[in-house]
């Protein structure tokens, strides 16, 4: 058993963390089930450890909250981008992945985001995305977000690409160039 978690849906419908198999590919993920409380060929159960295991694979960082900004998901891929681990954030404020300077900022996008009619909204066309890594430091992202009604309650779910190599690029062939000429 490797350290990853993986999520798994809780009775309320949200997603948590719970330990799983290293897949060697993504067909082979696998979530442990409680006892008793999964019947192998249930087609719910099936739907729900094939979602896991995707979730578990994707190379990007998914991330979902739930109305009160908490923590609801956090992949692999995540884990990796952010530099935490996910049973240590899960239930955590979102705003602990976001730079204090643009915390209030996020926090008013995030509300209008959930009154509006939209489901999923490309964030990076509104403005800059910047994350925070355990340690501190920033990253560049791109980032799409969106909303599910699930059980009364609307969850919003992000997936971010750290895009900090292809913005270094950038600069380096900004300056290359300015020096060129």
């Amino acid at each position: 058993m490797a350290d990853r978690t993986d999520p798994k849906s809780n009775d309320q419908g949200i997603i948590g963390h719970q330990p799983i198999e290293e897949p060697r590919r993504a067909d082979e993920a696998r979530v442990a089930a409680p006892e008793g409380k999964r019947r192998h060929g249930d087609p719910v159960v099936n739907r729900e450890l094939r979602l896991a295991g995707m979730l578990s694979v994707a190379p990007d960082a998914i991330v979902a909250v739930d109305e009160d900004a908490r923590i609801r998901v956090f992949n692999a891929g995540a884990e990796k981008l952010f530099g935490h681990r996910a049973p240590d954030i899960i239930g955590r404020p979102l705003e602990e992945l976001i730079p204090a300077r643009f915390r209030a900022a996020h926090a008013g996008h995030m509300k209008h985001f959930r009154a509006s009619p939209e489901q999923s909204r490309l964030m990076t066309e509104r403005s800059v995305i910047v994350g925070v890594r355990a340690d501190g430091s920033e990253f560049p992202a791109e980032a799409s977000v969106s909303k599910l009604e699930m059980d009364g309650e609307t969850i919003l779910t992000v997936m971010l690409h750290d895009v900090t190599a292809r913005k270094q690029a950038e600069a380096e062939l900004i300056a290359a160039k300015e020096q060129a000429e």
